[in-house]
């Protein structure tokens, strides 16, 4: 457990939004990790809001830097400043020692190539297993970067010059999806965090980047709610309408979606952003509806997200 010397040493001057900003992360995660971990305990001003020092902003900081390099939070919710501290600079000498095209060895061999292997073979056990152990050691976006785009990359450039065959492609989409989705199933946001749809609209039957948008705001405090691929506009309204959603995000593969953003930009309330990404996202370029907002990247819509729990 830890034993850092109480909050109440520095004062407690920042409310809420302040400090959630300051440390990187939305005010709903932040109310997470004290209610759930007790992360800080921040003073309370005579009219009961939370008010926030230095040091908790810090602690929370290094909380988060902690978490995005993928450590647990209750696995480090009760670890001190200090230790904190040493962790993250440990974590982030080890991810600088690594090469930065390749992704982390797996018995001395790079997964990406494994994976592609296992592909080859049509060897769903060991292509799985490569994915499971890789979400285990690396965060997210290292597991995005430096396997599953790469990996999914090639498997897409060799089936278009005829070198792979469909069923390789679906091989690879496929357990990659399964293995994302077993991950979305163990993050657990908290009851009340903001609920964001992600799905993709009809004709777009590619789900791999709506499923990495909803880890990546499940990752942020959000509570996806995740309706999967090929849906038409007036059904994923009447989820954002019926959840009381705050968002609806969509991953778009194919061209040809400026109707279908027309017609859900129709039968969302005009507070309920539309954030659109994907590699089909060029296709939106302007003019787009009011209120449709185009990501170039998970960063971009993770920063989104943030923007819409400060």
């Amino acid at each position: 457990m830890r034993n850092d010397p109480p909050t109440q040493a520095t004062p407690g001057n920042h409310p809420i939004q302040v400090a959630a900003q300051r440390a990187g992360i939305s005010v709903h995660l932040l109310r997470a990790w004290e209610r759930r971990y007790g992360a800080v305990v921040p003073e309370r001003s005579p009219t009961g809001r939370r008010l926030y020092s230095d040091a908790d902003i810090e602690r929370l900081r290094l909380l988060h830097q902690a978490v995005d390099g993928g450590r647990r939070i209750g696995d480090v919710a009760d670890l001190t400043t200090e230790q904190l501290s040493t962790m993250v600079n440990e974590d982030r000498v080890e991810r600088r020692s690594r090469p930065a095209a390749t992704a982390s060895p797996i018995d001395g061999r790079d997964p990406v190539e494994i994976a592609f292997d296992a592909i080859r073979r049509f060897d769903h056990d060991t292509l799985r297993s490569v994915f499971a152990r890789s979400l285990a050691t690396t965060s997210l976006p290292e597991f995005v970067d430096r396997i599953a785009r790469p990996l999914m990359q090639r498997v897409g450039t060799l089936w278009e010059r005829g070198e792979l065959s469909p069923s390789h492609e679906h091989l690879a989409s496929a357990t990659l999806r399964s293995a994302l989705g077993d991950l979305l199933e163990r993050v657990t946001p908290a009851r009340d965090a903001p609920a964001v749809i992600v799905a993709t609209t009809a004709g777009q039957r590619h789900e791999l980047g709506a499923l990495l948008a909803a880890l990546t705001a499940a990752l942020a405090g959000w509570r996806p709610i995740y309706l999967g691929a090929d849906l038409p506009p007036d059904d994923i309204a009447r989820a954002a309408n019926e959840s009381g959603a705050v968002a609806v995000a969509l991953s778009i593969t194919e061209p040809s979606i400026k109707p279908d953003l027309s017609r859900l930009r129709e039968r969302l309330s005009a507070e309920v952003p539309i954030l659109v990404g994907g590699q089909g996202v060029r296709s939106i370029d302007t003019p787009h509806p009011a209120g449709t907002r185009r990501l170039d990247s998970l960063a971009d819509f993770r920063s989104a997200l943030l923007a819409l729990a400060g």
